[in-house]
């Protein structure tokens, strides 16, 4: 026996010594050369099978080998080795390799088939167990109008129990990745940052309600849920990348492509790399077609969730009140005063409602004479003891007839037109954009964005008599509209930015940058879908035809528009008049669509242009018919 016990002993203490000069050496030669996808996938490495390529994860503390940002063969090996060793620690934590960095051990033992030694572990093991997820969802934030950065929404994911930790869901946690900003830096500073990756982010995990206060409460966003279709052990590998990814990891911060919702689609790439998720995104990530994308791999499971916010429900409640009840609502919310008088507890409800909002929006600080009505109607609706009925989300969902924009059209757009203008010259006119959605495009799906376009090329090919007499080309980096009910105090805004070249016969050319910024009000016409828009604004044009030889035209003028959208149909029309210092200009623009389906559309155009001064007018007008494809 004490044979045995003696060649035990000598086993573990040189067969460890062996393992840490080459832990390569129990390994076939297939296994030490080919690194997992899933632990490639988990260093966000650009490309997967080339050395030398650069890790998105900035923080040194995140690798085992000094040089394994920039090599993943020698990441591979360091981490093989670490996993071994008992002497080292690592990561911000300053604890063995096991406990530190979890998922890539889990990966490791999978892939190689091998079996590292064991630790104690009790913080990572304590933090997994809160956290006691075996499902994971994603969710879809809607539009914001209060900031243009989100104005097509945000994405996270949920992580929770099947048993929704005793029923309330509330009680589950949150992911996100989210930039950290310098709060000293102007807005645009922080433009400028966010879009050449200045700004680091990182993965945060937070409890579920804080996300339910700020985006359906705060922001009155709607939130949208798919649970993704993951197996428990895929789930618990996701949750141990997000402890290596919460503690050690800062990776760069792009709002157009690398931002949240990339890098939630590079996490679940960890856990599924067979679906090779993040090379299928667009050169600009938007946050809906994340979430097409996993249900266009069968990543998604039953039936969407939906969470409606604060507004969609206060909503609800007005337009189901007489109209008698609504004008008590109204003077309840001008004089508390007033309350004592109501006993119909669906006015105190929406009151109560209407402050809620409002004490969300200015984050607890109301004024003090609107903390007391707040308090008024809150005391009021105690001394009524009748039980409001509840609303159930889908009902609200249904009324409210909103839907997530990854329901609704595909993103990029081709459209083709032919037409003819009034002096007999025909032209073809060709449009392509990125993204994302225009204001005569399908409205299923978009019902809370009014414009939104950025990287839009078009080009207009003019001839008469067959001669070719002109040819236009613009590039719009951005287009924005974004229009708020003005009955409850929300500002329309919009803002644009192009640059166009006019040839004359290619003989004689011009360009132009155009710089335009839009702030006023709408107001919808019997429904959310119907606007009818004031936007005064503010015009900077740059007209040059070399750079030696340039105008610059500032501008004020306003926009007058219309819009009437219908399930099969639209209309949208704008009347703009700009004044500069020596010329007034003004267009008139009419469209009528008709879709075929939420990715093809007919449409009809007439459009008017009128340029004139002390000395002369200019006057064109155009009518075309085309074809427009979403993909």
């Amino acid at each position: 026996m004490l044979v045995k016990l003696k060649f035990l002993i000598f086993s573990v203490l040189f067969g460890s010594a062996n393992v840490l000069a080459d832990p390569f050496l129990f390994l076939d030669q297939d296994k030490a050369t080919n690194i997992p996808s899933s632990f490639l996938r988990l260093y966000q490495y650009k490309t997967e099978n080339e050395n030398n390529n650069a890790s998105a994860i900035a923080a040194r503390e995140f690798f085992f080998s000094p040089e394994g940002r920039f090599n993943p063969q020698l990441e591979f090996k360091a981490a093989i080795k670490a996993f071994y060793d008992h002497r080292q620690i690592y990561g911000i934590q300053k604890t063995y390799a096991a406990c530190a960095f979890p998922a890539r051990k889990k990966i490791l033992e999978k892939s190689l088939k091998i079996k590292f030694p064991e630790y104690p572990c009790d913080d990572m093991k304590q933090w997994v167990q809160q956290i006691n997820a075996d499902r994971v969802s994603i969710v879809f934030a809607g539009s914001y109008r209060g900031n243009p950065a989100s104005i097509m929404g945000h994405t996270f994911i949920r992580l929770y129990h099947h048993s929704e930790r005793d029923g309330n869901p509330l009680l589950s946690y949150a992911v996100g990745f989210m930039a950290h900003p310098d709060p000293a830096d102007s807005s645009l500073v922080y433009m400028s940052k966010g879009l050449t990756g200045q700004y680091y982010g990182g993965y945060e995990i937070e409890p579920f309600y804080q996300k339910v206060g700020l985006y359906n409460n705060s922001e009155s966003r709607d939130l949208w849920e798919y649970e993704l279709n993951l197996k428990p052990e895929e789930v618990e590998l996701l949750v141990l990348t997000l402890w290596e990814y919460t503690f050690n990891s800062k990776i760069p911060y792009y709002f157009i492509d690398e931002n949240c919702s990339f890098r939630l689609i590079r996490l679940i790439d960890v856990v599924r790399p067979d679906k090779n998720l993040s090379n299928q995104l667009s050169i600009v990530v938007l946050p809906a077609e994340t979430v097409r994308l996993l249900n266009e791999n069968d990543l998604v499971r039953n039936s969407l969730k939906y969470r409606a916010s604060l507004q969609t429900k206060l909503n609800y409640k007005i337009n189901h009140l007489t109209y008698e009840q609504n004008d008590n609502y109204k003077k309840s919310l001008s004089n508390s005063m007033s309350l004592s008088k109501i006993r119909d507890p669906k006015i105190l409800d929406a009151v109560i409602d209407y402050w809620n909002i409002q004490n969300y929006k200015k984050q607890t600080n109301l004024k003090v004479n609107e903390q007391q009505a707040m308090n008024a109607a809150l005391l009021r609706r105690s001394e009524i003891h009748e039980i409001s009925a509840s609303i159930d989300d889908n009902q609200l969902r249904q009324y409210a007839q909103i839907n997530p924009p990854f329901l609704g059209h595909k993103p990029s757009y081709l459209q083709i037109h032919i037409g003819e203008t009034r002096q007999d010259v025909q032209f073809l006119s060709l449009d392509y954009a990125v993204g994302v959605h225009s204001a005569d495009s399908p409205l299923f799906g978009y019902e809370q964005v009014t414009l939104l376009e950025y990287l839009k090329f078009k080009t207009r090919l003019s001839r008469k008599n067959h001669n070719v007499i002109q040819l236009q080309s613009q590039l719009t980096l951005l287009n924005a509209l974004s229009l708020a009910d003005l009955r409850d105090f929300e500002v329309s805004w919009g803002f644009e930015s192009s640059y166009g070249n006019m040839c004359f016969d290619c003989r004689d050319s011009y360009s132009n940058i155009d710089l335009i910024a839009l702030v006023g009000a709408a107001l919808p016409l019997n429904t959310q879908e119907n606007y009818i828009y004031f936007l005064p604004s503010i015009k900077n044009q740059i007209e040059f035809r070399t750079f030696d030889q340039s105008q610059y035209y500032p501008g004020l003028g306003y926009r007058l528009g219309y819009l009437h959208r219908l399930d099969k149909a639209s209309l949208d029309s704008s009347f703009d008049r700009y004044y500069f210092q020596d010329q007034n200009s003004t267009h008139i623009h009419i469209g009528i669509n008709y879709f075929v389906n939420l990715n093809y559309q007919f449409k009809l155009q007439y459009s008017q242009n009128m340029l004139s001064d002390s000395n002369q007018k200019f006057k064109n007008e155009l009518s075309s018919i085309g074809i427009k494809l979403y993909f």
